[in-house]
């Protein structure tokens, strides 16, 4: 479940499982390392199955260790640290690292890591075989210590050297923290005596002995004082905080929780009971933190993990669409309104039409007369056209045989392929009996006819060169992808009737020339509408 988790504490004795919904807690069981017990706890995991598992240990078996590394990134920092992990804990599967920051003091600036371990797990194992048998999701294994620095966020302690100390249910415990990140944890089990003086005097000379196992590691030096932090209920353990205010060195207070158990929703008469809920609530609360489990342990956690993404993500999808959905239907419903309003406007106008056209005269011509006139206007005014593409194709020609003279341009639509000249044929010009060559152009349509009349210019007598002109003129005109057909109409031949001979050899007569005429026909394609 998304807004569900179960939250192991386990100790050498008994486990003590709470299960979160919401960030409230709704159910808490404790169970003890017995036959009839182990099944109670496989019916609690059954009935909260699918709900992600964090597992949090109490022992004394616990190992801290401060390393130094070069600094490595990625894939690099990870192997160098699981060999280290190898080689300091051989025995132990139950292991991780906590970066804690750079040397600023060494150029190098080397990596420090926290190393933690377990070196005993006898007393964990029947719980996790009990997880591992009902597939249930296994989230990670953590020390109690590793929460009692969030704690210490949670409270807002902010010191240089900072101890806190902790009254469990497994016994006496201090978590030394250096500028707010953990560097030590020790555990001291309760003695038999179990007075309130002799719990005293335990308390202050377990602390005693944590201040002289720091200052030997050199954690920090005598001239520098130990804060020392007890969170509690009010007026618990006064005595004991007289006691401690004469130790050299040692600063001691006591932290009021109940604002923060307050607003972790634990009540202080629980918190008595089961001290150790203070700190499986604040993991609720907590960001994820590195795991001692290893990986084998965490695969149903990361299948379970992906399930809930997947829901997560169809959830969204299918909000998504129910919000498209929404959108659709109020368009829809728009237009509807539209449509209607549309409706009333057209019955509106019908009405109003109607009463005008009462006072309309009858119509000389009936109104489907008066539809295909004006569909043939129509028609006919699409079939108006300007010689421009005929003026343009014998603009390119003309510029390549600049010795051709325009006398005439005759341009008209017609769908007679078979077209003639009539105003030349009145003229007496001579035209060709036959046309040769016409294209085999679909009937019924209108194509742009052009009569081209011109002569040639500066013209000698030399007819055979001005035929060969024409000829040069007619193939640059069917060279143009808009001619569809070009034919020679007039040839520029000698019609005088001074070129064949007449009188007496001594007659002189004087040679007169006439102009090289010629007249073309050509026809355009249909132009592409």
């Amino acid at each position: 479940m998304i807004f569900s988790r179960i939250v192991l504490y386990v100790s050498s004795e008994k486990l003590t499982a709470g299960y979160w919904h919401m960030g409230r807690l709704k159910d808490c069981q404790i169970f003890h390392n017995n036959p009839e017990d182990l099944e109670a706890f496989k019916v609690f995991i059954q009935l909260h199955a699918k709900t992600n598992i964090d597992c949090l240990v109490d022992a004394i078996e616990e190992d801290y260790r401060l390393e130094i590394f070069p600094h490595t990134r990625g894939k690099d920092r990870r192997d160098l640290i699981e060999r280290k992990l190898s080689q300091t804990y051989r025995g132990s599967l139950f292991r991780t690292a906590l970066f804690l920051d750079r040397q600023p003091s060494q150029k190098r600036k080397d990596d420090r890591f926290l190393f933690l371990g377990l070196n005993q797990t006898d007393f964990l194992k029947p719980w996790l075989e009990v997880i591992d048998g009902q597939q249930a999701p296994l989230a990670g294994v953590y020390l109690l210590s590793m929460v009692s620095q969030h704690l210490v966020k949670a409270l807002k302690i902010k010191y240089r050297h900072l101890l806190l100390v902790e009254k469990l249910a497994t016994g006496f415990r201090q978590s030394y923290l250096f500028k707010g990140e953990l560097r030590m944890s020790r555990l001291a089990i309760f003695p038999t005596e179990t007075s309130a003086d002799a719990l005293d005097y335990f308390y202050a000379e377990e602390i005693e002995k944590t201040q002289r196992y720091l200052l030997s590691q050199r954690f920090f030096n005598q001239v520098e004082e130990l804060q020392i932090r007890m969170p509690n209920l009010a007026s618990v353990h006064h005595e004991f905080s007289l006691l401690m205010q004469n130790k050299v060195g040692l600063d001691f207070k006591l932290v009021d929780i109940r604002a923060l158990l307050k607003k972790l929703s634990i009540s202080p008469r629980d918190l008595v009971e089961l001290p150790e809920l203070l700190h499986m609530a604040v993991l609720v609360k907590s960001t994820r933190l590195p795991s001692l489990a290893p990986s084998t342990l965490l695969s149903s956690y990361r299948i379970n993990l992906t399930r809930q993404w997947l829901n997560i993500l169809s959830f969204l999808i299918l909000l998504f669409g129910l919000m498209l959905a929404m959108i659709h239907l109020k368009q829809v419903f728009n237009q509807e309104q539209m449509l209607e309003g549309l409706k009333a406007k057209t019955h509106h106008e019908e009405i109003e039409y109607q009463k005008v056209a009462k006072d309309f005269p009858d119509a000389p011509l009936p109104s489907d007369d008066l539809q295909r006139a004006v569909e043939i206007g129509s028609t006919l005014k699409s079939y108006q056209k300007m010689p421009t593409r005929v003026m343009q194709v014998l603009s390119k020609a003309l510029i390549k045989t600049p010795d051709v003279q325009v006398n005439r341009i005759k341009w008209l639509q017609t769908d007679d392929l078979h077209v003639r000249d009539i105003e030349a044929q009145a003229r007496g010009s001579q035209v060709n009996k036959e046309e040769q060559n016409l294209p085999s152009l679909p009937s019924g349509y209108l194509y742009e006819t052009v009569f081209f009349g011109g002569e040639i210019k500066r013209f000698t007598g030399d007819y055979r060169a001005a035929l060969s002109l024409v000829n040069q003129l007619t193939e640059i005109l069917r060279s143009d992808d808009n001619v569809a057909y070009v034919e020679i109409v007039q040839a520029p031949v000698n019609v005088s009737s001074y070129s064949s001979l007449e009188g007496s050899t001594t007659d002189e007569v004087e040679a007169k020339q006439s102009a090289a005429l010629f007249t073309l026909k050509l026809m355009l394609h249909r132009e592409a509408r």
